[in-house]
């Protein structure tokens, strides 16, 4: 499925953002030591993952500050309890505008496989 999106290049970021409220449950978690997953959280992972270098360290989409909260706990209790606190549409709303804001300069970068603006719109 993965190849399927990155294959589909920069449209798949606009769908993938509609998915962000969908509550549906997945057959089995997909996600080692998760009690579940729904189509959400998928879609949450992996636009977080497509925007991420390969060093796992530098996020390249700006704009999602606010989806941004300090928690120690297991990955799963921490998205809960943010889901709990802001909701499912407020991660949406939090990824369209930020997606509206910059689209323009989005392009995928092989070399570190993953999509990064541009400095200046239309570049790429």
């Amino acid at each position: 499925m993965i190849d399927e999106i990155v294959a589909d290049g920069k449209p798949a970021i606009p769908i993938l953002i509609s998915q962000l409220t969908d509550p549906r449950e997945t057959k089995k978690p997909i996600y080692d030591y998760w009690g579940q997953t729904t189509a959400g959280d998928i879609a949450y992972f992996i636009l977080n993952d497509l925007f991420t270098d390969s060093n796992w360290t530098t996020f390249n989409m700006p704009g999602l500050e606010a989806l941004k909260e300090d928690c120690n706990g297991p990955a799963e209790t921490c998205w809960r309890r943010f889901l709990k606190k802001h909701g499912r549409k407020f991660v949406q709303d939090q990824w369209l505008a930020a997606w509206k804001a910059n689209r323009d300069r989005v392009y995928w970068d092989e070399q570190a496989r993953c999509f990064r603006l541009s400095a200046k719109t239309g570049t790429r």
